[in-house]
């Protein structure tokens, strides 16, 4: 809806104006002119900027124990701990919006927006993977990633 505004930044009254027209926005900076023709048919234009976020299924945390996990070069993470010992794995995605998921053998999926917390099972001297997938849905758009945390032992 758009208000005509006096200079007063009051609604002028009977000044309502109702725009019905459906567009498709792109991700970042939409940019609309809004063209406002008074009764005297003086013409005045608005530049409108609408940005809409862009989808992100990034990772932003991974910690181990608190500590962050190490990014390696093939893109899995890698986190070192005390063999026979359950360390505790926190993710959270990039993108507010985005639900991650954490898993691993011998463990419940665990799923959260925001913060996401796991218990892994005891880490003998093998390594224990933790799956880890971010998704996101903004209006028809969806998106997934996975990634691999190995929690060495």
């Amino acid at each position: 809806m758009v208000t005509i505004l006096d200079s007063n930044k009051k609604p002028m009254s009977n000044a309502f104006v109702t725009i019905t027209q459906n567009v498709n926005l792109e991700y970042g900076d939409n940019v609309f002119y809004v063209k406002v023709t008074s009764e005297t048919s003086k013409e005045l234009e608005y530049e409108l900027h609408i940005y809409r976020k862009p989808i992100d299924a990034s990772v932003k945390y991974i910690l181990v124990n608190d500590m962050p996990a190490a990014l390696q070069p093939d893109g899995t993470y890698v986190a070192y701990v005390e063999s026979g010992t359950n360390p505790i794995v926190k993710a959270m995605a990039s993108d507010s919006r985005a639900t991650t998921t954490l898993k691993t053998n011998g463990a419940a999926d665990v799923s959260a927006v925001g913060w996401v917390t796991l218990n892994v099972p005891t880490v003998s001297t093998a390594t224990a993977n933790v799956d880890i997938n971010v998704s996101l849905t903004a209006g028809n758009d969806t998106i997934s990633r996975d990634y691999v945390l190995k929690c060495n032992g």
